[in-house]
């Protein structure tokens, strides 16, 4: 059991170290790959009405986080013009 434990460790170090040289880039790409996977999962879990629905809520709070900060930006501006 040993024996087939130790040959895998080294075919897969054998591997990572085939992908361009460096073990890091290899590394890199499994994360993107599966920070996209979460992407994808996510909206296909969602029926199509709930997912536009979802949407539109996010599109609404984005709005308004930016209508609030415009709003307070303007009002420090005339804050500091008076003094």
């Amino acid at each position: 059991m040993r024996g087939s434990k130790a040959r895998y460790a080294l075919t897969s170090m054998l591997d990572i170290l085939r992908q361009d040289g460096h073990p890091l880039g290899v590394f890199g790409a499994q994360i993107g790959v599966l920070k996209e996977a979460d992407h994808i999962g996510l909206r296909g879990l969602l029926e199509r009405e709930d997912r536009v629905a979802l949407e539109t809520e996010i599109r609404r709070e984005g709005l308004r986080n930016l209508t609030n900060s415009l709003l307070n930006g303007s009002l420090r501006t005339r804050r500091s013009s008076l003094f």
